[in-house]
């Protein structure tokens, strides 16, 4: 090989191994037979996609698919358990075949467990055969309650409020062939629902059993088959490429093996509704476009830069300067994203001025749910409090803020000193549903940039919730994670190799100067319930980084000032397991998080020991989801059983004392102390008997 070919060749494996590609990087060193040069990093490699598809349903998946087309994977345990579950669950291995393995480690022994105890729920399964029967035998018959029923029979997690969207969409799918609908034609037909309903639908296809989704999406498939054949008859083949290009998902199960051809015909006849088109043919696209013509385009851009979104690299290519070919046509396409998005608000406040009551709240709703999704798009870059001030004031005088974007106005006022803007937020907020937990998660972890270290900008919000003491509560839960986080990270900036075991390193001057901002904007907010914590804990941790005397110093502030202080301490443990399971993910930049992890694990379980009188009078079902928690960490309850064996004690004593709610956590405890001590019982020849 020559030289220049042999260096371009090893810029594009390093290029690869850097930006977190490990299939295609795996492939690219196959391809070269460069196995021995990157022995150290090939079994780095393998150890994180395994780790990866043991603990996530996405990576497992892909883990099936890309591990058929690797010439050598390893000969390891792990690995040929996550081949022979892939096996079994298609059909093609046997309960004995994943009985047999042995020597697996504590996550694949987890997996396994739970895929033997598949064959318990058999009866349940046998229960939905003669509705899933229906789902492939009478599809036209299929409706939301089939849709509902599934979501309460099958037990995966997250697919109850799967089925509750399905059983939504089913419907709206089934009006396309009812008896109006046929009248009705091609008016029935709108291409911006179908694509939001074609989008969700293939999401479910790389999360869920493939098997079991197919049949549960035939009845979608059925009703685009039926009214695409219908549509076809009436001559219109510029609707019909239309609706092909806004349902590519349904139409290809739909087509099959004819989809290749169908399309190919469309793109010869209509190849301006078929093609992506570019920047420039978008921009004069725009122009002329009708106000529904906007809306389809929009939900066109939309799609083309989610597409974009999900093929781009790492996060790892900015660190290391690497630029994607099409970063400029991208940039295109943003902005014609936003400057169709100004012209359709323009027409939306037109058309505001004449709407009832009625259609204005169905409106802001519609609206804040298209914006939740699309604000990250319409940001051109999230610390721009004045654009983002001047974004919401227009949507405002739209009348289109509703719940989620009033949340994040209010914010954005703050920031901007915009009274006008405060007033409008506060208005729409007044006029929507009452705010949930979740809306504020997502404001918070949408407005960082706003927010911190600039804490008094969260004032209107908190003021609105003053008497909500469970808002406040998730506010304040949300700052400390932000806190817990800029201080970890800051740690390992001072010490890549992980947490510092004494005071008095020297704080980096950038960490100072926002300890600094941090200190002065927390003042302001201690008169708020609970929110004594942030200076509190920015005290405890005086130079934003962590050691073990700062942790006990705040898990001792926690407990001496907090009366449900055991929640707290679960959310210390949460933070940890995050760090914990991104570890595969930074395995090549921070060396030390492992064993600063586990060190500051170990350092809760140590505390949790020596206060185990404060669970006599906890809440069992505080001390349930603190179990759970702690059962993230098993491999380090081996080192330190005694945090377990306390909670068992004290459980114990209070159910002699008559609390019998207790019983089934302290089963839990038994059970896993058991399994700690007993990790594996071989089954061997006893004496004086023969093996059958």
């Amino acid at each position: 090989m020559a030289k220049k070919k042999a260096r371009k060749v090893d810029r594009t494996i390093e290029k690869l191994l850097r930006t977190g590609r490990y299939w295609e990087w795996l492939k690219e060193v196959e391809s070269q037979h460069r196995e021995a040069q990157y022995a150290q990093e090939y079994a780095e490699v393998w150890k994180s996609l395994v780790r990866k598809a043991l603990r996530d349903p996405r990576s497992f998946q892909e883990f099936c698919e890309e591990v058929k087309v690797v010439k050598h994977p390893p000969n390891s345990q792990d690995v040929d358990f996550l081949m022979t579950l892939a096996g079994f669950i298609d059909g093609k291995r046997s309960v004995e075949d994943l009985a047999a393995l042995k020597g697996l480690g504590q996550p694949a022994e987890t997996l396994r467990q739970r895929a033997l105890s598949w064959k318990d729920d058999w009866a349940s399964l046998e229960r939905m055969r003669k509705d899933l029967r229906v789902f492939m035998v009478q599809p036209q018959k299929v409706t939301a309650r089939y849709y509902e029923q599934a979501g309460l029979h099958f037990a995966v997690p997250g697919f109850r409020e799967t089925a509750a969207l399905m059983a939504e969409d089913i419907a709206a799918v089934r009006r396309l062939n009812s008896k109006s609908g046929v009248e009705k034609g091609w008016k029935v037909v709108h291409f911006f629902e179908l694509n939001e309903i074609d989008a969700s639908l293939a999401e479910g296809m790389a999360i869920y059993p493939q098997t079991l989704y197919r049949i549960l999406i035939h009845p979608f498939v059925w009703n685009m088959a039926v009214l695409m054949e219908r549509l076809s008859k009436e001559g219109n083949s510029a609707s019909m490429a239309k609706l092909v290009r806004n349902i590519p998902f349904l139409f290809r199960q739909a087509a099959g093996d004819k989809a290749e051809t169908i399309l190919e015909a469309l793109r010869a006849i209509h190849p301006e509704a078929m093609a992506d088109a570019s920047a420039a043919q978008l921009e004069a696209e725009i122009d002329s476009a009708r106000f529904e013509e906007k809306v389809i385009l929009l939900d066109r851009l939309r799609g083309r830069l989610r597409e974009k979104s999900q093929a781009a690299q790492d996060p790892l290519d900015e660190i290391f300067g690497e630029l994607e070919e099409d970063e400029e046509e991208t940039e295109k396409l943003h902005e014609a994203f936003r400057r169709l998005f100004q012209k359709i608000l323009n027409e939306i406040e037109q058309r505001s001025k004449e709407i009832g009551p009625r259609d204005e709240r169905e409106l802001r709703r519609v609206m804040d749910q298209m914006l939740v999704k699309d604000i990250d798009l319409l940001i051109d870059a999230p610390d721009r409090s004045y654009d983002m001030a001047r974004l919401f004031s227009r949507l405002a005088a739209a009348r289109c803020l509703g719940k989620r974007m009033g949340l994040f106005a209010l914010i954005v006022a703050a920031a901007t000193r915009s009274t006008t803007l405060q007033s409008s937020a506060q208005e729409a907020l007044d006029r929507s549903a009452p705010v949930t937990g979740e809306d504020l998660h997502w404001v918070l972890e949408k407005s960082p940039m706003l927010h911190f270290p600039q804490l008094g900008v969260l004032k209107p919000l908190l003021d609105r919730f003053r008497e909500d003491g469970e808002l406040l509560g998730l506010i304040l839960r949300g700052l400390l994670s932000e806190l817990w986080e800029f201080v970890f990270i800051s740690t390992f900036a001072m010490d890549p190799m992980g947490m510092h075991s004494k005071r008095g390193k020297k704080t980096d001057p950038k960490v100072e100067r926002i300890l600094q901002g941090l200190r002065q904007e927390s003042a302001g907010l201690k008169n708020y319930t609970e929110f004594h914590l942030i200076p509190a804990f920015l005290e405890c941790f005086k130079g934003g980084t962590y050691t073990q005397e700062s942790f006990l110093q705040w898990l001792s502030y926690l407990r001496e000032n907090c009366e449900h202080y055991l929640s707290f301490v679960e959310d210390e443990l949460q933070h940890l397991a995050g760090w914990k399971a991104g570890e595969e993910n930074l395995f090549l930049m921070m060396a030390g998080l492992t064993v600063s992890v586990e060190g500051a694990v170990l350092t809760v379980f140590k505390f949790l020991k020596e206060h185990s009188d404060d669970w006599v009078m906890a809440d069992i079902r505080v001390l349930e989801r603190l179990v759970d928690n702690m059962l993230a960490f098993k491999p380090l309850l081996k080192k330190d059983t005694g945090v377990l064996v306390r909670m068992g004690a004290v459980l114990q004593k209070r159910f002699d004392a008559g609390e019998r709610e207790v019983a089934p956590l302290m089963e839990t405890v038994k059970l896993t102390l058991k399994e700690i001590a007993y990790p594996e019982r071989r089954v061997g020849r006893r004496k004086g008997k023969k093996r059958p």
